[in-house]
């Protein structure tokens, strides 16, 4: 009888650990799929430019630049990454010459 309920226990166990582990692929693999649509989505974005939602083409490579959160300023590279080491700000938006804000198509997983 005492086998019985010890093989019943370490059945048990198996399942609760296999259940775990499938509940956590699976996640992992639903995450690698939102990540690949929004990464998609980013370059589709981008392939004409980005605009903001007036229409106007808004530069965001190759000029000169200034990190909101350090002041650093820097030419070239791109105005959505800080290349200062001590800061690495990424920049959620950044103005049109307009006023109007666009969203940066690199924050994935933040909307």
């Amino acid at each position: 009888m005492h086998l019985f309920f010890g093989l019943l226990s370490i059945a048990i166990r198996v399942v609760i650990v296999a259940g775990a582990g499938a509940l956590a692929i699976a996640r992992g693999l639903f995450t690698g799929l939102v990540l690949t649509g929004q990464v998609v989505q980013a370059r589709r974005r981008l392939a004409n430019g980005l605009h903001c939602p007036r229409g106007h083409l808004v530069e965001t490579e190759s000029a000169t630049y200034s990190c909101s959160a350090c002041g650093y300023t820097y030419e070239g590279g791109s105005q959505w990454l800080c290349p200062n080491p001590e800061c690495g700000a990424t920049t959620p938006y950044v103005n049109c010459w307009c006023g109007l804000s666009v969203s940066s198509p690199y924050r994935f997983l933040h909307r």
